[in-house]
């Protein structure tokens, strides 16, 4: 009973904030494959998939988000050390990105023309989609550092103005110039 009551002033505290922010991005999500079959066409669904896929697997391939964010749990109250460690993950997660994205480039053309040739005139969708990689790199720490110090509700509110510009501008973007 004491440890259900503990979960719950818990979730009550912090997690409903979390939880409104994980439904709202679900909803949005297929949204983004939805424009690109309106606007676009359903091959072009098959295409930005496939660039979303390449984006994940870098992702994936290095998961610093994961491994950073119990870290700076541990050492939020010592500031010069949380600010090193989000510093190094930054670069380090920077030069891994670089190095696919300059592996993809030489990779992918000949990997797609053999394995998967109907997207071979597609290659500058994926490597737009990389492109996002070093925009991911500066969020590191962000979330570690925003549940550390206790701003589940400002992440909500952030994130649902991020969702909200996203949508604005992936309507215009996929209206105007396609699935890029």
């Amino acid at each position: 009973k004491r440890t259900h009551d503990a979960l719950v002033t818990l979730i009550r505290a912090h997690g409903k904030w979390e939880i409104f922010r994980n439904i709202s991005s679900q909803l949005v999500s297929p949204l983004q494959v939805w424009l690109v079959k309106v606007f676009v066409n359903v091959e072009g669904v098959a295409v930005f998939d496939f660039a979303r896929k390449m984006y994940s697997f870098i992702i994936d391939a290095l998961p610093i988000k994961s491994i950073i964010f119990p870290v700076i749990s541990r050492t939020i109250k010592e500031k010069h050390t949380t600010e090193l460690l989000i510093i190094k993950a930054k670069k380090y997660t920077l030069l891994f990105y670089f190095v696919s994205c300059i592996g993809a480039l030489f990779v992918l053309p000949y990997a797609i023309a053999h394995y998967l040739p109907q997207y071979s005139g597609e290659l500058f969708i994926v490597f737009v989609a990389l492109l996002h990689l070093f925009v991911d790199a500066y969020k590191i720490g962000q979330s570690a550092l925003i549940y550390a110090y206790d701003r589940q509700r400002f992440q909500f509110f952030l994130s649902n103005i991020s969702i909200m510009v996203q949508i604005v501008s992936d309507v215009l973007f996929v209206y105007y110039f396609g699935v890029v």
